[in-house]
């Protein structure tokens, strides 16, 4: 069911120089902050054509929330509408859902908890059209759950991005996914069109790291220096960064070390068929190969074997996530204890 929508605004569809826009809000027990949020949306120096909000059956006050700021939509100028599904379809899932019901031509993704600097559709849509990519991500900024800052690290150099990395992301988006996601579903805008052709996403896939390898793939994707989004750290996070993962990361890996490997395996399991065909796609087979070496292959000292030889052969700086070649000797560590 969807309710609220608003149409005091035209869109301009047909004109390709001032693209439709599109924000998509998944929710799901948001009340503590999606009031800040859309406010941010509000206040965008260029204002979105639709806000499109999902609730995933939030059990706290959210939908209320919401259906007040609908009902004062017409103050702010932007349409507004809210659908409730009628089952919970699961972080991701409610995602995949909101996008394939998209109508805007550029759609931006919206987590329930962060803030939008004003000119972020502004400066997002620019890059889009500078660069004729079919996706756009920019850094952000960390706050706490009171809206502070938490680091002087910014989003992407706490996943260990440095200004070249991201200059080098944009000249070669693929080389850089295939070790690890550095894309946020919050950071990105990206062309309906594209986005709805990736779908559905694979089974046990995040969405953010799915739209971002299709993009790479068909069209390009482009990486903003700018801090364009505040991304929020609290304790009912998701999905978060870890300021101080640091710490637990240690325990981790030597309490669970081989989990995110194979959950590694079974992404690229799950959508590797999807883009056999396109050609710049045969690194991550050549990915899937390597985890099946050094991590599924059995026997200790046959893993052992593949894990030295991939580090002489330097397949762990090109594919491997951080903390990778660490786990792997850890997991046959483990198993020889």
């Amino acid at each position: 069911m969807t309710e609220g929508l608003n149409h005091s605004r035209s869109t301009h569809t047909e004109d390709l120089r001032r693209p439709s826009t599109e924000v998509i809000i998944c929710t799901y027990n948001g009340a503590r902050f999606i009031q800040e949020q859309l406010q941010s949306i509000f206040a965008q120096k260029q204002k979105p054509d639709l806000i499109s909000i999902y609730d995933d059956q939030s059990s706290d006050d959210t939908v209320n929330i919401v259906r007040q700021m609908i009902s004062q939509g017409s103050a702010v100028d932007v349409p507004m509408c809210i659908t409730i599904n009628p089952i919970n379809l699961g972080y991701s899932g409610n995602f995949s859902n909101a996008i394939a019901q998209a109508r805007k031509d550029v759609l931006f993704l919206c987590d329930q908890d962060d803030r939008w600097r004003s000119d972020k559709i502004q400066a997002s849509i620019c890059a889009l059209k500078d660069s004729g990519t079919s996706m756009i991500f920019s850094d952000g900024l960390l706050i706490d759950a009171q809206g502070q800052l938490l680091s002087t690290q910014t989003v992407l150099t706490n996943y260990g991005l440095s200004k070249n990395d991201i200059i080098n992301f944009t000249r070669e988006p693929v080389s850089q996914l295939v070790r690890r996601n550095y894309v946020n579903g919050a950071a990105m805008a990206v062309l309906r069109k594209v986005a709805q052709a990736a779908l559905p996403v694979p089974s046990g896939m995040p969405h953010d790291y799915w739209l971002a390898i299709w993009c790479s793939l068909h069209g390009g994707v482009v990486a903003v220096p700018e801090t364009l989004y505040e991304y929020r750290q609290h304790s009912g996070n998701l999905i978060g960064v870890g300021i101080h993962r640091w710490r637990y990361q240690w325990v981790g890996i030597w309490q669970n070390p081989r989990p995110p490997r194979l959950r590694e395996v079974n992404i690229l399991t799950q959508f590797l068929p999807r883009i056999l065909d396109v050609p710049d796609a045969m690194v991550f087979k050549e990915k899937l190969e390597w985890l099946q070496a050094c991590v599924i292959k059995e026997g200790r000292f046959a893993r052992l074997i593949a894990i030295m030889s991939s580090t002489l052969r330097g397949q762990y700086r090109r594919f491997g996530a951080p903390y990778a070649l660490v786990r792997d000797l850890v997991s046959v560590l483990r198993k020889a204890t």
